[in-house]
């Protein structure tokens, strides 16, 4: 899981969506699928927003039997009570976006692709396989569109990635751009920034580590 937005926030869904999953994991002996952590997610989104899951027919009954993921369930599922007994609802919307990495099991087995699954305040969300958010992500996507391609190898995606992330802070700012001089002192210096890159194998995640 990736998350761009409000740390503490990140670190509260975090913890949320850990707890769930281990109930998954207890209960049927096996780790959450890609659509069961989106959904998690999206509850947990929804929850923030005011979604009121006693409208709907017992859906959380019928989740798989360890409830939903969102703070203010109760329905037998052990929800979040405040010290009257009634629901816990959350004040504001979560301030984040959230992606999440999905297709690992075929990228080990040789049989498909990982896939990003991204999901936003409102709890909607979209599945990609190139996709970028956070600080400059319009201007990156745009730039996918128009250089990702299918069946890339590692480093022509290395490439890729290394000039639109250059690109993208010549856009914002934090590098200058082709006219502008640069001094020694306090200026953009070759080799300053660090591009991490994790890479989905067949043997697990590959870390690289590159300057820009």
């Amino acid at each position: 899981m990736v998350v761009s937005g409000i740390r503490s926030d990140a670190d509260y869904l975090s913890d949320r969506l850990r707890s769930h999953a281990v109930k998954h994991w207890f209960r049927y002996d096996t780790s959450p699928s890609l659509n069961t952590m989106a959904e998690m997610v999206r509850d947990v989104m929804l929850d923030f927003l005011g979604y009121n899951r006693g409208e709907e027919v017992r859906s959380a009954q019928i989740s798989g039997g360890i409830g939903s993921a969102a703070p203010s369930y109760n329905g037998g599922g052990g929800g979040d009570d405040d010290e009257n007994g009634n629901d816990a609802r959350a004040g504001r919307p979560l301030g984040v976006s959230v992606f999440l990495l999905g297709g690992l099991d075929s990228v080990r087995h040789g049989d498909g692709g990982a896939e990003i699954t991204s999901i936003e305040a409102d709890g909607s969300s979209r599945t990609y396989v190139a996709r970028a958010m956070g600080v400059g992500s319009q201007y990156a996507n745009d730039k996918l569109s128009h250089h990702w391609r299918k069946n890339m190898s590692v480093d022509e995606a290395k490439d890729m990635m290394r000039s639109i992330m250059k690109d993208v802070a010549r856009e914002v700012g934090w590098f200058p751009s082709a006219e502008d001089e640069v001094d020694c002192f306090g200026g953009y210096e070759e080799g300053q920034w660090t591009m991490v890159c994790e890479i989905v194998t067949s043997n697990g995640v590959d870390v690289d580590f590159s300057t820009m």
